[in-house]
């Protein structure tokens, strides 16, 4: 993955939260000031529908919020790699790892430092000709991201 697509999806995800804890005002706070969401900011090939203005209930506060409808693929750019396939990749083959508030990249080398990074030495998800374990299917990740994880896709050395 690029770094401009980095950028691009940090920017998108860093806007879509402020959008969300900016756009939400209570109409008996008169000090809030509100900002109107300009629809020119976001691709509208990736909107469903119109940005819509509702009155919601906050913690029991009757709350102006806006309602953004978006698709969950980008629409304007290809979205991966996730991850690379040898502890040999460099991070051009990876996405991004959060952690603790910093954003760390996916490269072979991240993956097959993960024990001492979570300082658990069961974290190993390489095989031992450097390949790494990864998903390649939807039922594969779905087999991966339950919480009784299959033996399969377990990450334990």
């Amino acid at each position: 993955m690029n770094m401009n697509r980095i950028i691009n999806l940090i920017t998108f995800l860093v806007f879509s939260n402020v959008i969300f804890y900016i756009s939400c005002n209570s109409d008996e706070d008169k000090n809030v000031k509100v900002i109107s969401v300009n629809p020119a900011h976001f691709i509208t090939s990736n909107l469903i529908g119109d940005i819509e203005q509702k009155t919601v209930r906050l913690k029991g506060v009757k709350t102006l919020c806006y309602v953004i409808k978006s698709n969950s693929q980008a629409t304007e750019h290809e979205i991966g790699p996730w991850c690379p396939d040898h502890l040999d990749d460099k991070k051009e083959k990876g996405g991004i790892w959060f952690k603790d508030g910093k954003v760390y990249d996916v490269s072979g080398h991240f993956i097959a430092e993960l024990a001492e990074f979570y300082n658990d030495k069961k974290w190993k998800l390489y095989r031992k000709d450097g390949s790494i374990k990864v998903t390649k299917t939807k039922e594969g990740c779905l087999g991966a991201a339950k919480p009784n994880v299959e033996r399969e896709y377990k990450i334990i050395a």
